[in-house]
C-alpha cells in the first residue's frame, strides 16, 4: 500500500491498529523476522523506539481481529492517528511492515517517536538479490532553553539488505547543527546520489565555512556499500584571510 494513502485508508478505521513487520504460517517465519528487525533497530534507537516486550512472536488467532493461521511479529498497537508517521519510518526500512484493525487496544504498546522523527525521502536500488535503501529524516529536538529558537536534525540513513532481507551493512550521517542545509535525492539504476547545499546559521571568522555543497553516491559493490562524496562548492570570506 503506498503510504501517502493511509490517512484516507486508516479513516475508515477507528479500531486500534496492530503493526505488523513480517510473517508467515511457520514459526520459524516469525523468529526469522524477529532477528531481521534485531539488526536494525540498534539503527534507528534514535529516531523510534518500541514499546517494552516489542517486537513480540505471535500466533494470528491470539490476536482478536487478525486472520489466523499466521505466525507474525507485532511491532506494537497504535491508535489510527498515532499509527501513520510511526508507520512512515518503519517502511522506510522494510517496506512490507503493515497495520491491520484489531479489536482491543493495547495500552502504552505504540512505538515512541524520537525527537519528532518523521520520513523526508527515500530511495531504494536493487543488484542481485540485495536492496540498498537511502533515506533522509528530520527531528525536532527539545529547546534546551525556553527562549532558544528550535533547530532541526537531519539523519542520512544508507541501508544495505541481502537476499534474505538480513542488513548487511549501513552507513549514517548526521547534518551539522551549525549549518542550514537542504537535502534531496535522486536515484537511477546504478546508484543513489545525495545532494547537500548548506549555509552557515551564525557565521564569524574562524568559524568554518559560510556555505558548502556536496554530492554523495551511493552504490551495491558486491556485498557492500560504495560511498563517494565530492565537494562542489564551498565559500568563506576573503576578508577573514586579510
Amino acid at each position: 500500500m503506498n503510504v501517502f494513502l493511509l490517512p484516507f485508508v486508516l479513516a475508515l478505521h477507528a479500531e486500534p491498529q496492530a503493526i505488523i513487520l513480517g510473517g508467515g504460517k511457520a514459526p520459524e517465519d516469525a523468529v526469522a523476522w524477529e532477528k531481521r528487525w534485531k539488526a536494525v533497530e540498534p539503527i534507528l534507537a534514535g529516531m523510534v523506539a518500541l514499546a517494552e516486550g516489542y517486537p513480540r512472536r505471535n500466533a494470528s488467532q491470539d490476536v482478536a481481529g487478525l486472520k489466523a493461521g499466521f505466525h507474525v511479529v507485532l511491532l506494537g498497537f497504535c491508535s489510527a492517528e498515532e499509527l501513520i508517521p510511526r508507520l512512515e519510518i518503519l517502511k522506510s526500512v522494510y517496506p512490507g511492515v503493515y497495520a491491520r484493525p484489531v479489536e482491543k487496544d493495547v495500552p502504552g504498546a505504540c512505538p515512541t517517536l524520537i525527537d519528532e522523527a518523521s520520513v523526508v525521502q527515500s530511495r531504494t536500488l536493487s543488484k542481485d538479490g540485495q536492496r540498498l535503501v537511502v533515506t533522509i529524516y528530520d527531528q525536532r529536538p527539545k529547546k534546551k532553553e525556553p527562549d532558544a529558537a528550535p533547530t532541526l536534525r537531519s539523519t542520512v540513513l544508507a541501508l544495505l539488505f541481502d537476499k534474505s532481507e538480513m542488513l548487511a551493512v549501513h552507513e549514517k550521517e548526521d547534518v551539522d547543527y551549525d549549518y542550514k542545509c537542504h537535502l534531496g535525492l535522486v536515484g537511477n539504476r546504478a546508484r543513489v546520489i545525495l545532494d547537500q547545499s548548506c549555509e552557515a546559521i551564525d557565521w564569524s571568522c574562524g568559524g568554518g565555512l559560510e556555505s558548502f555543497a556536496t554530492r554523495t553516491s551511493y552504490a551495491i559493490h558486491g556485498s557492500s556499500i560504495a560511498r563517494d562524496e565530492r565537494t562542489i562548492s564551498e565559500k568563506g570570506n576573503p576578508e577573514c584571510d586579510q
